[in-house]
């Protein structure tokens, strides 16, 4: 490779370092920078400030270290002229127009410098309340509350120390994410808030609004930034379908592992029901609203944020702490079970004023409670406010207040007011800035009391008007979540209601959304109907249901026709829908033999220039006999370039051969390469190869590597090297690595190597690829060295790639000393790939050492890390030790993994104890786990407490978990309700059910079908109150068949419910039609 053997060594020692920057302007500048540098032949950099210096119209305060920071610096240059001087030596050092340079560099510059990030810098945020942290309670004078800080002293507990832990790694220089769960009022955005101050000045803060606004935002943020996720305030995902949420998950899932833009970190809030509405996996993989939202929550670190302080090293310093501030103390004093967080937060008075507030606004919060709960969006229209409270008020209460007609602003009033300095249920929703005052204003209801509706009114029917309410004064943008929560109730007639005005708001997805309803109640028609005004408004998504719908009702021709029209649509998505989907019926006629009607769906998609279809036309016509209708598709594929175009090329060429038409099929392909398909090439010279002709082929395969394809230049290089040419392979590859396709630099190095034996010119070129950041190429040089015996050379590259931070070297490093005998060195890399973020090699180092027999030495391993402060090493610590059975020390270790932030440590914990008959130890540590969100151990407590003859201990723990908001608890206690004789058995259900308790009815329920007493079930379904979920709706349907009604069955299947809990008489579900005035 001549390129490097003239270099001079001194020079590769200065060689400097490219800039990483994340897309925009500035990655711009500094790849231009960087290009001239390398085609000027990498001067060092004294030779480039004595050619600044030389020139008087150049800056003079250029010196070394600015030279190296223009160039490989992720920084803008301070000075615009310090850019200008640097490209202007390169330039001229690489014969490239000086003057052209320039201008693009001065353009560069000011278009980086002009362009603001998102965010401001930390050190603007000193206002802890606009990134919303509750405002603590108020004192009086008289308490002490006279100069106050804004928030009381912070105390921190085991899940701040796993924050902590997250923001130096952050701080460190990797992505991180940590999103805090619990629920409200529990302190997770003051730790948020807190965790936020242990990062540098220069970081940046930016506050994702929501999806959309988010989305424009997001590719311009920087290194160094927090991207603030409040989720329960400003949501940016979604547990209805939203595609801008869910671009948004993906888009920030993308940008935690482009190492580029780290380091990022993201610190997020969220509600445990909202978590577990995201993270869980749908029943039915078609009905998956939020799949990249999961994949994006799955891959980050959920803290949970306990609901009280229960520790007493908490309650200790909670004590201490409380001498400082007066709200602290009185907190301390007054707040119940330990939910200090929440009394600080206001969240009793705020709970006071809403139990005790007259009719008029106490109808007003229930109605905001029910609204929140049935889907609708933050922001609640006052119009809709009070004509839904109307719908809890009593006949009585109505005519009272409808003769007082400022009784909406008395309510409001109550509402809006203050609790000890703290918002009340009820705050007006501001405009954002620079935007008009809304006509309508909103409000919004306080987030603990939307929690707390959620726990206690789902025990309560919704008032059946206020469906209707809904239909009328719901905002138009939260019409089809509102849908969905009806068809999720059963409520058939009511979804298509909403769903029609949607569509009559200009909502396009309804009609889709209105055609599944119907598909699932058996109305096909109707559905079709739908389904088509979906297609014809450019909904492609409507075409899968659609489609599967006529195919199951035996209708295909009517979905050919539907498929064929939509091909001529003017959304182009619409007619690549249609296409594929008229393919994937054709191929499946193609697959069970059944040609002819294969053609006529294929057809029309081929036709459309579908390369699948028209790819399945030529297989046809291959397995038909019709050999030159299969070349001549065959050809057409390959000349029209798709996905299909090589294997449609390989498959013509042997057709033509097999027809003895060898050197037509020659010619073809060559006539292919010449036009410029890339795979053409490489297929033209191994085709050229195979019949002897070796001067042509190389040729072809040369050409094709420099068209840059890594296969094909691996295939040319192997050619050449099969030739006795090698090189020529070297030359071939040296002209694609100087045209910029540098990653064939350690194959080229592995060629010499491993293929020729020159191990000096292979570590040159291993030196050029490192010198450009390639730590794959530092890992290939040591590795090789290393089986060479040349050790030390090796570790000094092993050196370079750790001081890159790459971990995965580092840990190859491990893995090759211990297999070279060096057991200390490869502990020590194993160790350091650890620090570096590979924790996995932790791992392997004791793997290695278990497997000679040397657990005393393994265990000695993970000791070591453990008392270093790793929490993984901590848990695998006690594991060790309780497999020892040294149970009390592997207690402490437990102990101390949870408080570094290990909080699966509780269960392994409790799994000990329990394996030791320690059985009440074991449930301690078992509910510390589910209170940490755990499932698994929540499940080992009731079953626990249940074999122990503890029922009723079970139902009490489970109503407590349920009151602080885990929402598997609701379903635990009511399995262990309907398994035990306790007084909370059939009959009291039953009276509960009787009384309003709609969960109490579900249970009773479930109890009498099992009972077989299936018209007392079914009382209890028709009463009104289990109109709440698809599955009390399917068990209606199931227990009117049993006793007999398959008519009313029937009906309850294509109607639904209707909102008193009677099954709805027959309607129909014409699909609205849209008028220009009903869009704008």
């Amino acid at each position: 490779m001549s390129r490097d053997e003239g270099t001079n060594p001194t020079r590769r020692g200065r060689h400097v370092a490219r800039a990483h920057v994340p897309p925009g302007p500035l990655r711009e500048l500094k790849d231009l920078l960087y290009e001239a540098y390398v085609e000027a032949g990498e001067p060092t950099l004294d030779e480039i400030v004595k050619g600044i210096r030389l020139d008087f119209g150049l800056s003079r305060k250029a010196a070394r270290d600015t030279v190296r920071r223009c160039i490989s610096s992720p920084d803008l240059p301070a000075q615009q002229l310090v850019a200008v001087s640097v490209i202007t030596v390169l330039a001229r050092l690489a014969a490239w127009d000086v003057q052209d340079m320039k201008r693009r560099v001065l353009d560069l510059w000011v278009r980086a410098r002009m362009l603001r990030p998102p965010g401001r810098p930390i050190a603007e945020f000193s206002d802890p309340f606009l990134l919303e942290v509750h405002r603590p309670i108020e004192v009086g004078e008289e308490e002490g509350g006279a100069g106050l800080p804004v928030l009381p002293p912070y105390v921190e507990r085991p899940h701040d120390a796993r924050l902590r832990a997250i923001v130096g790694e952050a701080a460190a220089g990797q992505s991180r994410t940590a999103v805090l769960v619990g629920g409200s009022s529990t302190g997770k955005t003051r730790a948020c808030w807190e965790a936020l101050h242990l990062l540098p000045e220069e970081w940046r803060l930016w506050t994702a609004e929501n999806p959309s606004r988010a989305l424009e935002e997001l590719d311009s943020v920087v290194p160094r930034t927090v991207i603030w996720w409040d989720e329960t305030q400003k949501p940016c995902l979604s547990t209805a379908a939203d595609p801008a949420a869910e671009e948004f998950a993906d888009r920030l899932r993308q940008l935690l592992h482009d190492p580029v833009r780290a380091p990022v970190l993201v610190l997020g809030t969220m509600w445990e029901a909202t978590w577990s509405a995201l993270t869980t996996e749908p029943a039915e993989w078609n009905q998956d609203r939020h799949k990249r939202a999961r994949a994006l929550l799955t891959s980050c670190v959920a803290i949970h944020v306990p609901p009280a302080f229960t520790s007493e090293q908490d309650l200790a310093v909670l004590r201490e702490r409380a001498s400082e501030d007066p709200r602290l103390a009185r907190a301390l004093a007054d707040a119940q079970d330990g939910e200090v967080t929440q009394y600080l937060a206001g969240t009793p008075v705020l709970v006071a004023r809403y139990r005790g507030a007259p009719p008029e606004a106490k109808a007003l919060i229930d109605a905001a409670m029910d609204i929140r709960r049935l889907g609708h969006g933050l922001a609640l229209p006052l119009p809709l406010l009070e004509a839904a409270a109307a719908t809890y008020l009593s006949p009585r209460q109505w005519q009272r207040l409808a003769r007082c007609p400022d009784w909406l602003q008395r309510a409001l009033e109550h509402a809006e007011a203050d609790c000890c300095g703290v918002p009340g249920p009820l705050t007006p929703v501001p405009p954002l800035p620079g935007e008009p005052r809304p006509a309508v204003p909103s409000y919004r209801l306080a987030d603990f009391l939307e929690q707390l509706g959620r726990r206690e009114r789902d025990t309560k029917p919704t008032p059946a008007r206020l469906w209707d309410v809904l239909v009328g004064f719901a905002a138009r943008e939260e019409l089809p979540a509102l849908a969905r929560s009806a068809e999720d109730r059963g409520l058939l007639r009511t979804a298509m209601r909403l769903y029609s005005a949607a569509a009559l708001a200009g909502d396009s997805r309804a009609y889709c959304a209105a055609g599944r309803l119907l598909k699932r109640a058996d109305r096909v028609d109707e559905a079709f109907a739908w389904f088509k005004r979906a297609v014809a408004a450019g909904d492609a998504l409507a075409l899968l249901p659609v489609g599967e719908m006529l195919i199951e009702a035996g209708r295909d021709d009517e979905l050919r026709e539907l498929l064929i029209s939509a091909l001529r649509s003017d959304d182009e998505l619409v007619r690549e829908f249609a296409a594929r989907d008229l393919t994937d019926v054709g191929e499946s006629h193609y697959w069970n033999n059944r040609h002819e009607t294969a053609v006529e769906w294929l057809r029309p998609a081929a036709d459309a220039d579908h390369a699948a279809a028209r790819w399945h036309l030529a297989h046809v016509a291959r397995e038909s006999g019709a050999v030159e209708q299969a070349i001549e598709g065959y050809q057409g594929i390959a000349e029209r370039g798709s996905a299909f175009a090589s294997d449609a090329t390989s498959r013509a060429i042997a057709l033509l051969k097999e027809k003895g038409r060898t050197q037509e099929a020659l010619a073809w392909v060559c006539r292919l390469a010449e036009s410029g398909d890339h795979a053409a090439m490489s297929l033209a010279a191994g085709t050229l190869e195979a019949e002897g002709q070796v001067e042509e082929s190389l040729r072809w395969y040369a050409a094709a590597a420099r068209a840059e394809t890594h296969f094909s230049l691996k295939q040319a290089v192997w050619a050449f090297l099969r030739a006795d040419r090698a090189e020529e392979a070297l030359a071939l590859m040296e002209d694609c690595a100087s045209a910029g396709a540098t990653h064939v630099l350690p194959f080229a190095a592995g060629v010499l190597w491993h293929e020729l034996s020159r191990a000096e010119e292979a570590l040159a070129l291993y030196e050029r690829s490192a010198r450009l950041g390639n730590t794959y190429a530092m890992g290939c040089a040591a590795a090789n060295l290393l089986k060479a015996g040349r050790i030390e050379e090796a570790l000094t590259w092993y050196e370079r790639a750790a001081k890159a931070r790459d971990w995965k070297v580092m840990s190859d490093a491990g893995a090759r000393l211990w297999e070279a005998g060096r057991r200390e060195a490869a502990l020590s890399w194993f160790r350091r790939a650890a620090l570096a973020g590979h924790e996995d090699a932790l791992t392997e180092g004791a793997s290695r050492l278990w497997a000679t027999g040397d657990a005393e030495a393994a265990r000695a391993w993970w000791l070591s890390h453990a008392e270093s402060g790793n929490p993984r090493a901590m848990k695998i610590t006690a594991d060790v030790l309780r497999d020892a059975g040294r149970i009390e020390e592997a207690l402490a270790w437990y102990e101390r993994a949870v408080e570094a932030g290990n909080t699966h440590a509780l269960r392994s914990a409790g799994g000990m104890l329990r394996q030791a008959g320690r059985v009440e130890e074991a449930l301690a540590w078992y509910q510390r786990a589910a209170a940490a969100g755990d499932e698994v151990s929540l499940q080992r407590v009731v079953r626990l407490l249940r074999r122990t003859g503890r029922a009723q201990a079970a139902i009490d723990w489970l109503r407590q978990l349920e009151q602080e908001g885990h929402d598997s608890a609701r379903f635990h206690l009511w399995n262990v309700l309907e398994a035990t004789s306790s007084q909370e058995g059939l009959p009291a259900l039953q009276k509960r059910a009787k009384e309003g308790d709609t969960r109490a009815a579900r249970a009773a329920v479930r109890l009498l079908e099992a009972a077989s007493r299936y018209e007392e079930a079914l009382a209890l379904c028709q009463g009104g109150q289990l109109t709440a979920s698809l599955e009390e709706w399917q068990r209606a349907l199931r227990l009117l068949e049993r006793t007999g009604r398959k008519g009313e069955a029937l009906r309850l299947r294509r109607y639904g419910w209707e909102p008193d809990g009677t099954v709805a008489r027959p309607w129909d579900a014409p699909s609205p039609q849209v008028t220009s005035e009903s869009r704008s």
